[in-house]
């Protein structure tokens, strides 16, 4: 016969809504000038309780960009990669340079065990300075009162979110180029009026 006591029993206590963030990509690379919905940062997000995002962070940092005008990046939002839905934003403002301090306010929901990948995307101006200049997202750790879990009606505390903030790579604004080569020698050739289909 076994017996037990409270005083020689061991409870262990587990909270939930732990949110956990993994980053996808994409890797450095070259955007153009003139891009639409450029995806300049992707990442998952997986909650283990039924949770409400009301904030969502960023810093966009550049290099070389000088303010002229269309060099700058806007429409910056966090897009449902899956359903191409916008999850948050755009941002009002055009960046022209590294920014802090943006915040997306959307309020949007996350049923408990489910994932939801994002991607982060934005538009590049057309100005041809651009060219050359980088920019990189960074999803800024959550407060302690960005995310509630809606189960125990109780904010996600910070330490709870694993990781908290996401540096993504840089990327570099390129222009686009066209290159025309001829195919070969151009030789003379005599033609005849009327002919048709006839190869030059």
């Amino acid at each position: 016969t076994n017996s037990f006591d409270s005083n020689n029993v061991q409870q262990t206590t587990i909270d939930g809504g732990q949110v956990t963030l993994v980053f996808s990509g994409p890797t450095n690379s070259s955007i153009p000038t003139n891009g639409q919905d450029v995806n300049l940062m992707q990442f998952t997000i997986t909650s283990a309780s039924n949770v409400e995002i009301r904030n969502l962070r960023f810093t966009v940092t550049t290099t070389g960009m000088a303010g002229a005008t269309n060099e700058k990046i806007s429409d910056l939002k966090v897009v449902d990669t899956e359903t191409g839905g916008t999850v948050a934003g755009p941002y009002s403002t055009d960046i022209t340079t590294t920014t802090t301090g943006i915040v997306l306010n959307d309020t949007w929901h996350l049923s408990a065990g489910k994932s939801k990948k994002l991607k982060v995307t934005a538009d590049v101006g057309s100005a041809s300075g651009l060219g050359d200049d980088t920019v990189r997202i960074t999803q800024v750790a959550f407060t302690g009162t960005d995310i509630k879990n809606v189960d125990s009606n109780t904010d996600v505390a910070a330490a709870d979110i694993v990781p908290n903030g996401i540096v993504a790579n840089t990327h570099t604004i390129k222009a686009p180029s066209l290159e025309i080569t001829l195919s070969g020698a151009v030789t003379s050739k005599t033609l005849t009026a009327g002919s048709v289909n006839v190869d030059l």
